[in-house]
């Protein structure tokens, strides 16, 4: 019998660093964190740059309707999502958050 949770966190792994054209939705050339103040990894994630002293804009999809409609726009449905100028990653991954901070010097 499959089970379909193990298969959709699979899924969202393999697609957890996506390219594309969000210049629409970051604000001058910063990175961007869209989340939910109640979401554990969102808490960690916001942690874990301001203890890296990383500047970022962040965008609270519960309290604001038009983060929260920007974030529908984007259909990736993962908060926290982190995205820069042409690149998104879906929830908290250290290593590619990692390599995403050195590439862009944030």
């Amino acid at each position: 019998m499959l089970n379909w949770r193990l298969l959709v966190l699979h899924l969202m792994q393999k697609q957890s660093n996506v390219s594309g054209d969000y210049t629409a939705f970051v604000d001058n050339d910063n990175l961007t964190v869209y989340y939910s103040p109640t979401c554990s990894v969102c808490i960690k994630l916001a942690d874990y740059l301001d203890g890296n002293n990383v500047r970022y804009t962040k965008k609270n999809i519960d309290e604001s309707a038009v983060y929260e409609t920007e974030f529908n726009q984007l259909n990736f449905r993962v908060v926290p999502l982190i995205l820069t100028k042409d690149n998104a990653i879906l929830g908290f991954h250290k290593d590619e958050v990692d390599e995403l901070l050195k590439k862009y010097q944030f």
